[in-house]
């Protein structure tokens, strides 16, 4: 890449050569660029749509940074790779819009005369892209519904567009108050809005001179957040471009609240609200994300949408006031008082740590977006004061230094820029911080000390890890030390001669088969699941083991992942029973020892007053049962889907095993090779780490887990990759003869096992097989991973650990090496 040619010349390059990474294996075709964005200091960054045969992919965005030079600092973005999907849609675009407002008018109880919809537009919907699901790919009409009244409603709607029934939907206005209380003292119709001139800006900062308070902070605090935006980030308005800065006061409808409403382009305000700076840059920031990152107001790429505009409406608050009372608290000045704390965020029931009992793990909120905020505020506070206000100076065992709102404010104005993209999550957002410091070393005082201090604090609060236990809970095969011993196992790559099927007399629609016709393969293991449809035909569907398993002396185990969607509340769902030398079935719940257990009681169909799993389950979990009773006789389980009153995704069931545990050996200690152990002169631009692989006598996969930290302990790590930084892990798969080769395990899945989700900064390492020649014999290759963003002047201490996955872990050599300065 040159500096003489243009931006997306340049970025076409950097995508060529590695988009294929991401899943994207034709970037020039696949690939449309969306936006450009351009600094001062000559970086830019272009932020591209993927699209699965012409069609965009929803959530699916690469953004390609690169420097003054033309030189390639980053891409970093999530992409839908290998997507099957039938593009043919069977309902018609007028049809789709009738279903998005019907169902959008019984979402927010109003009548469907008055709302209106955009025009539907064809897109590819991949829920593990933007939200905790992992269902496959399908083709959707996408289109917005507003109000005619001007309630506070923008709900995204999509519609299934070969089978009708809404895939997806959330109210994307951002809300101080998530509550919705209405009064129809005061309708507003869209024509009447903005409503009477008070104020502009020929008035300055005098308004009604007092006669309406809420009208004077209104529009004295749209011009504080202005200002900010402009003198911190040389920012022209919400949209970059001068746009008006519009505000109504006095609204009456679903008070008290504040909100921007983005089909209007303006902000409105019930009495009281607009009286807190930091209320209304909050609210107009959700203008500026709208503009700029576009982050879905849904699950964790909602809750980092609220957190940005909680983190600005404080900067904007506390550069226009000082003091401890009105510092990290959002909402002060208001009508209704303080709703959030950022630096302490469980004052208020939100989480402070990905690992918080605060996690809100429920869909409403559009899944917690108000609640989960406060993980990334509390970043935000670390990063501004320090630790130094915790107990004993320290937060979560992480001592963070002050950095100010100066640095901080410029990094996340970078991550919001030109880092995140819609679908990201606060994996993203734990990668984004740390490149969005890197990216700015050298400029407003900001040095790499500085972003090894943001590392920390994302790590002080747990941003790179799973959400709260019991989210997407998973069940262990067995204890530590040791492995599996099958006396069943069907993974459902083959036929289905395992297994007895029953369901409504006469009846073939829906019954238990492999695969969902309608969204294709979806599977933990291979290529296949077994899966039944809900349908809104209030019976059973029953998926049972043919032959049952002895139950040996020292007990049985059952284990198997599941993924369900069903029609909710509580209406559809699923049973597990088992029966004893073939006996009546019975309920399994009495087994349940870990994993995903039953969550609520199915309220309709023939299953209807029991327990059952029920709602969804973000996608796929596991489950486990132990039966140390009945010993010697014979058991057999069966899976009985109950459907409700509507349609919903149905069930699928992978990986099903009946076994026992034995002991599990560790495999041999990997050994290490480069860097040397107390070498100097390393230079931090490239970092090449290699290894020579372990041996498995049980002939288990291996996997490698590389930490590379600033301490001998290992506790402040700048990779580490069994947590996920960057690349998630060396898989080692068989070249043949007995050889292993080490392959880059990228972010697919990322957290919630989401499939089809690839999240990556390139930048951040790449990683190599070095095959001695390309000979088949001899001694296996040495593993190689190289990285870019380690730190001169510093010394690295590094290990490898190998990972059998039945609880054999065993390290190498610890070493340690220092960069040039």
């Amino acid at each position: 890449m040159f500096a003489s040619n243009t931006v997306e010349e340049n970025t076409r390059a950097a995508l060529t050569k590695y988009a294929p990474l991401f899943g994207v294996k034709d970037p020039s075709s696949d690939l449309v660029v969306s936006k450009v964005i351009s600094s001062p200091d000559g970086r830019s960054a272009m932020r591209y749509q993927q699209l699965h045969q012409g069609i965009p992919v929803i959530g699916g965005e690469l953004v390609v940074n690169i420097n003054e030079q033309g030189q390639l600092m980053s891409i970093n973005g999530e992409a839908l790779p290998d997507a099957v999907v039938d593009t043919h849609a069977s309902i018609t675009a007028s049809d789709a819009r009738g279903k998005a407002i019907a169902s959008a008018a019984s979402f927010h109880n109003v009548p469907g005369n008055s709302l209106v919809a955009t025009e539907p537009q064809l897109s590819i919907y991949s829920p593990g892209l933007i939200g905790p699901a992992n269902l496959s790919p399908m083709l959707v009409w996408k289109t917005e519904v507003s109000s005619l009244s001007s309630e506070p409603i923008n709900e995204l709607v999509l519609v299934h567009a070969q089978r009708g029934h809404i895939a997806l939907h959330f109210n994307q206005v951002h809300a101080v108050k998530n509550r919705r209380t209405f009064d129809g003292s005061a309708v507003l119709n869209p024509s009447q809005l903005p409503g009477t001139l008070l104020c502009n800006e020929n008035d300055g900062d005098a308004c009604t001179g007092g006669s309406d308070p809420d009208a004077d902070a209104a529009h004295i605090h749209a011009g504080d957040t202005y200002d900010f935006y402009s003198v911190f980030h040389g920012r022209d308005s919400i949209n970059g471009k001068g746009m008006a800065l519009t505000s109504s006061v006095k609204f009456s409808l679903g008070c008290p609240n504040a909100f921007w409403y983005e089909p209007a382009n303006q902000m409105i305000y019930c009495a009281g609200m607009p009286q807190g700076d930091d209320v209304v840059a909050h609210e107009l920031t959700h203008g500026v994300t709208n503009r700029t990152s576009k982050l879905f107001y849904y699950y964790q790429s909602g809750a980092i949408n609220e957190s940005l505009s909680d983190i600005w409406g404080e900067f904007v608050d506390q550069t226009n006031s000082s003091g401890a009372p009105v510092e990290w608290i959002l909402g002060e000045d208001t009508a209704v008082g303080v709703i959030r704390s950022l630096a302490d965020p469980t004052i208020y029931g939100d989480p402070d740590r990905m690992t918080s009992a605060n996690y809100y793990t429920a869909s409403s909120d559009s899944g917690g977006v108000h609640h989960n905020s406060g993980i990334n505020n509390k970043v935000a506070y670390l990063m501004v004061d320090g630790s130094i206000g915790e107990t004993g100076g320290t937060f979560n065992g992480y001592t963070i230094a002050a950095m100010g709102i100066p640095k901080v404010a410029k990094i996340y104005y970078e991550v919001q820029t030109r880092l995140l993209t819609s679908g990201s999550d606060y994996l993203d957002l734990y990668n984004a911080l740390y490149q969005g410091c890197l990216n700015l070393v050298g400029t407003d005082g900001i040095t790499n000390a500085d972003c090894i201090n943001v590392r920390e604090a994302t790590l002080a609060v747990e941003m790179n890890q799973e959400p709260s236990a019991g989210f997407n809970p998973e069940a262990s095969l067995c204890p530590a030390g040791q492995a599996p011993d099958n006396l069943f196992y069907d993974n459902f790559e083959g036929d289905l001669t395992k297994w007895a099927f029953s369901g409504p007399v006469g009846s073939t629609v829906g019954t238990w088969r492999i695969d969902a016709t309608w969204t294709g393969p979806y599977a933990t293991s291979g290529s296949h699941s077994l899966y039944a449809e809900d349908l809104y035909t209030l019976n059973e569907r029953r998926a049972s083991i043919t032959n049952g398993v002895t139950i040996p002396a020292g007990g049985l185990r059952l284990h198997f992942n599941q993924a369900f969607g069903f029609s909710s509340p509580e209406d559809g769902g699923g049973r597990l029973m088992y029966n004893i030398d073939g006996g009546t079935f019975q309920d399994a719940s009495g087994f349940f020892v870990a994993g995903q257990d039953y969550n609520g009681t199915i309220s309709a169909g023939a299953l209807s007053g029991a327990s059952g799993f029920v709602n969804d389950s973000h996608g796929y979990v596991s489950s486990r049962y132990e039966v140390n009773s009945y010993i010697g006789q014979s058991i057999r389980f069966m899976w009985i889907l109950g459907t409700g009153n509507s349609y919903s995704q149905g069930w699928w069931i992978d990986d099903v095993r009946l076994y026992t545990c034995v002991p599990n050996t560790a495999p041999t200690a990997p050994f290490l090779i480069s860097p040397a152990d107390t070498v100097t002169g390393i230079d931090s631009a490239m970092v090449e780490f290699s290894w020579d692989p372990s041996t498995d006598v049980d002939g288990d996969t291996i996997n490698y887990n590389l930490e590379v930290c600033t301490d001998a302990g290992f506790t402040t790590c700048t990779i580490d990759i069994t947590k996920g930084n960057a690349v998630a892990g060396f898989n080692a798969a068989s070249l043949g003869g007995g050889f292993t080769l080490a392959l880059l395990a990228l972010l697919v899945g990322g957290r919630y096992r989401r499939i089809g989700a690839v999240v990556l900064i390139v930048v951040t390492g790449s990683m190599l097989a070095s095959c001695g020649g390309g000979s088949s014999s001899g001694p296996p290759p040495s593993i190689v991973f190289s990285t870019t963003t380690l730190l001169p002047s510093t010394t690295y201490y590094w290990r490898v650990t190998a990972d059998d996955g039945n609880g054999g872990l065993t390290p190498s050599q610890e070493w340690s090496f220092t960069t040039l300065p």
